[in-house]
């Protein structure tokens, strides 16, 4: 099937590694041309650089913190500059600022500004930034990368949990006001998806805990995430086809959506 992405101009933020590295990735095998954004210089240069050399489109590599207003229009002005506008927009960029999943009496305000500043803000920033290009090009798509967290919150971290449904009211809110300049906005929620932020998260969890990392990883699908009907964590490149099916011309009539790519765990039917 012809996805019409070939020739199409992709952002993708937190593309260093994990669900962006494999959304980068995919978007270039289509033809995209993707300003690939993370905070991680080395690390980042060397992947678009594999990227590109595997063929299909250019990956730019674009050093930007989500977190600083003047970084965001930055790298939305080098995405520009060298590829003549912006089609599409993957707020992909978030996480937990405190490592583990904490219980709500140890969350300090301050955390739960980081959270919503790295989650919610970043996002913002961005949406912000490239509307002016899409507007000028006709139009164009943005999914913001979420959590099945926001839809069925843990008992543990509140302050991601807030941020991630706050991230899906935004989306549903731009969906509705922007479809009038023909920009679909829609949300991805993962479950489980064995990236390096959840090997990290393991870790952070079983010190936090005093556990051996194993037994954090098998508690996950027994215990933390015993619903996912599959019976396994997710992969990236998994995630990364439920992106890119959004981004592709066949889904031009959704917007407003929230595509859970969870295996299952979700229990509600919304």
């Amino acid at each position: 099937m012809d996805l019409g992405l070939k020739g199409k101009v992709a952002i993708v933020t937190g593309a260093s590694q994990g669900m962006g590295a494999a959304i980068s990735r995919r978007l270039a095998q289509e033809g995209c041309n993707v300003a690939m954004v993370a905070r991680g210089e080395e690390r980042l240069t060397a992947l678009a650089a594999a990227i590109t050399a595997s063929g299909g489109g250019e990956a730019l590599p674009v050093v930007c913190d989500v977190t600083s207003e003047s970084d965001v229009a930055d790298a939305v002005a080098s995405a520009v500059e060298r590829f003549g506008g912006v089609d599409m927009l993957v707020n992909n960029a978030g996480g937990l600022t405190t490592g583990a999943l904490l219980p709500f009496e140890e969350l300090s305000d301050d955390t739960f500004i980081a959270t919503y500043e790295l989650n919610v803000l970043g996002a913002v920033r961005f949406i912000r930034a490239v509307l002016p290009s899409m507007r000028q090009r006709g139009g164009g798509r943005i999914v913001n990368i979420s959590s099945e967290n926001g839809i069925q919150p843990d008992m543990v971290g509140a302050d991601y949990n807030a941020a991630k449904a706050a991230l899906n009211a935004l989306s549903k809110t731009l969906a509705k006001s922007l479809g009038v300049d023909n920009i679909l906005v829609n949300t991805l929620s993962p479950g489980l998806t064995k990236t390096e932020a959840l090997a990290r998260f393991i870790e952070d969890q079983a010190t936090a805990e005093g556990k051996a990392p194993a037994e954090i990883e098998q508690g996950l699908l027994t215990g933390f995430r015993p619903n996912i009907s599959v019976g396994r964590a997710g992969e990236p490149d998994e995630i990364a086809a439920g992106v890119v099916f959004l981004l592709s011309a066949p889904a031009s009539f959704i917007t407003g959506i929230n595509l859970r790519v969870d295996g299952g765990s979700v229990s509600s039917i919304y």
